[in-house]
């Protein structure tokens, strides 16, 4: 088991060696004191460095809570997240809705005069064409 001295762990948890020391104290890391020349050293194992840096947010219980009370809590969230997401939803489907009555809108006006256009070339179709004099079909 590898083990890692007090400034590794605070360079590893991106934190001061103070922080590590206090997470010693209060039982947060295991560590074992080492005596060399200079004084004493901590040893922190690396695997308890490793999971406490993946320990991001720490919450204090001081009250008790029945489990149904939890769920309670979690349903009435959940809930209100779908009343404001359906609400932004519909309100998008609202503006679909309206963009696509304005193209609609554009769309009958151009098939309107498609069908002006082709009926007046049925007519002009329908009218028995005038012979036309050699002049006029040679520079008509």
């Amino acid at each position: 088991m590898k083990e890692l001295t007090l400034k590794e762990a605070a360079e590893l948890l991106n934190c001061s060696e103070q922080t590590v020391r206090r997470r010693i104290k209060s039982g947060q890391l295991r560590a074992r004191r080492e005596v060399i020349n200079s004084g004493i050293r901590w040893m922190i194992p690396e695997s308890d460095v490793v999971t406490a840096n993946k320990v991001v947010d720490v919450v204090t219980v001081r009250k008790q809570v029945e489990l149904e009370d939890i769920r309670q809590a979690i349903r009435n969230e959940v809930a209100e997240v779908v009343r404001e997401e359906t609400n932004v939803m519909q309100n998008q489907i609202a503006e679909l809705k309206s963009q696509m009555d304005k193209q609609t809108e554009a769309l009958d006006g151009h098939y309107q005069l498609v069908d002006q256009r082709l009926r007046q070339l049925i007519e002009k179709k329908a009218e028995p064409e005038q012979p036309r004099s050699f002049w006029k079909r040679l520079f008509g």
